[in-house]
């Protein structure tokens, strides 16, 4: 075993999170491992999804997380973000030591992709791939969001809204992840108040040059649906990322049609013998997401329809910058004024 797909979830998330991994097991024509770590110690749940999802070539292997309970304080519980997440900065621990490279993937994505090129895209020595983020389309506007914006990444020694990264898909050389994720649990227990996105803040705080930029197509988020949608341009992403709320399978709200969702479904089918309910939701949370992507859509396209092309621009712009790193067969063309309003829906 030299390569790795991983994913890691607690007990609320397992449901998305199996079937996530499922997917990513669909859509490899290679027998990489796929290792799905549980962040609590249900030995006999983590034995019973074992011997459902083991014949399909999926492990489920409980994580002991040396100095985990140490971050479970005061700030990291002022967002949305698990803390189960934050086990992506004990992988050099976690793995076995055969473990040479890996892709991580959260649990909340469907993958409509084969994931062999991703894998087969080349990393930084000691480095690993990450796909931009929102900060990426709102970077130099004027406004309140601007301005939080500036004053976030500052904390985070960020000048660029660029050079800011969403960690929910990595590509890592594992030589150099324990270096950098123990880099960041120092910053978060040093600096909580700075990371609202717990290991997410905290990894872009210490990447600096051991980031290199990954296709938004590996890693297509929601923010960026409010943008512009790529299928309308012929484009498809291989992982659709649903970073916020409502999730496909809590709500049938846009960005997320009937269409997506289907990792879940494959998750909740194959774990119904076990009666798992899906991950709890917030009615606030929810109706939070649908009044901020519909009030941004609506502001985009009525108040600062500028604003919306100068975000897709930076969309197309970072696509071809990424080329190298893209799925087969989806390199966007050079897309003028007519290309960007067939985008809108």
């Amino acid at each position: 075993m030299t390569e790795a797909v991983v994913l890691i979830c607690d007990r609320d998330y397992l449901v998305p999170t199996v079937g996530a991994a499922l997917a990513a097991r669909a859509h490899l024509s290679r027998a990489v491992p796929i290792l799905l770590y549980l962040t609590e110690p249900e030995h006999e749940l983590a034995a019973a999804v074992e011997r459902i999802v083991a014949p399909q070539g999926v492990s489920i292997i409980v994580a002991k997380l040396p100095g985990f309970e140490a971050m479970q304080v005061g700030a990291l519980h002022s967002t949305h973000v698990t803390l189960a997440t934050m086990a992506r900065l004990w992988l050099d621990e976690l793995l076995p030591r055969e473990v040479t490279r890996f892709l991580y993937l959260d649990g909340d994505i469907d993958i409509s992709g084969p994931l062999d090129p991703l894998l087969a895209a080349p990393v930084p020595p000691r480095g690993f791939l990450a796909a931009p983020e929102v900060k990426l389309l709102i970077d130099g506007e004027i406004g309140s969001r601007g301005r939080v914006a500036r004053s976030y990444l500052a904390g985070l020694g960020l000048a660029r809204g660029a050079d800011y990264f969403n960690a929910g898909v990595l590509l890592v050389d594992r030589t150099g992840w324990g270096e950098i994720s123990a880099a960041a649990r120092d910053f978060i227990l040093a600096h909580p108040e700075r990371c609202p996105f717990h290991d997410q803040s905290a990894l872009n705080a210490v990447a600096g040059g051991a980031r290199r930029e990954l296709s938004l197509l590996w890693n297509w988020q929601t923010d960026f649906m409010t943008v512009m949608d790529p299928r309308r341009l012929g484009i498809r992403p291989a992982i659709w990322h649903f970073t916020g709320f409502p999730k496909p399978w809590q709500a049938a709200f846009p960005p997320w049609g009937e269409e997506f969702g289907r990792s879940f479904a494959l998750g909740a089918a194959t774990l119904a013998p076990l009666r798992l309910a899906p991950p709890p939701a917030d009615p606030a949370a929810i109706a939070d997401g649908v009044r901020m992507y519909e009030q941004t859509r609506a502001r985009l396209l009525r108040r600062y329809p500028w604003r919306l092309l100068t975000r897709r621009r930076r969309i197309l712009a970072a696509l071809r910058r990424t080329a190298r790193t893209m799925p087969p067969a989806t390199a966007p063309a050079r897309a003028g004024r007519k290309e960007m309003a067939l985008a809108d829906d």
